[in-house]
């Protein structure tokens, strides 16, 4: 068994890097949840990756992935996890797992920046979510 991988009847089930991605998720989805709605911090202003012109702070590019949108949103990105994470941890390891994904947020910081600075793509509204993350495991997966 290949970092903590556990088979089950229908093929690889949860890791436990696979269920603390989860739990972290969901926790920090449930926390954005309360700071905004029950105490009316500015959670989503402060750090989703605005554009230069709509009050960009230098943290958004790397906090802007801890963000989740609606409820619907959140559950489809989990879902996705869900069924990917654990495979890909199987065929690869937890180590080469994880510097892919600081690469992959590394490199779209990078390109994200590079494409608004050249003028490639005008960006009007704020970026947040982990779907650079989604995309590179489907690649990897596939």
């Amino acid at each position: 068994m290949q970092g903590g991988m556990r088979m089950s009847a229908g093929g690889v089930g949860f890791t436990p890097l696979s269920k603390s991605v989860l739990i972290g998720l969901l926790s920090l989805y449930v926390v954005q949840q309360i700071a905004e709605r029950w105490l009316g911090l500015p959670v989503f202003q402060m750090l989703a990756w605005w554009p230069f012109s709509a009050g960009f702070k230098p943290w958004q590019p790397f906090t802007a992935f801890l963000l989740n949108g609606d409820v619907m949103r959140a559950c489809f990105e989990w879902l996705f996890l869900f069924f990917l994470l654990p495979a890909i941890e199987h065929m690869y390891s937890k180590e080469r797992l994880l510097r892919g994904a600081i690469s992959t947020v590394l490199g779209s910081v990078v390109i994200g920046f590079v494409l608004v600075l050249v003028g490639a793509v005008s960006v009007k509204s704020p970026w947040y979510g982990i779907e650079p993350l989604l995309a590179a495991l489907l690649v990897v997966f596939g």
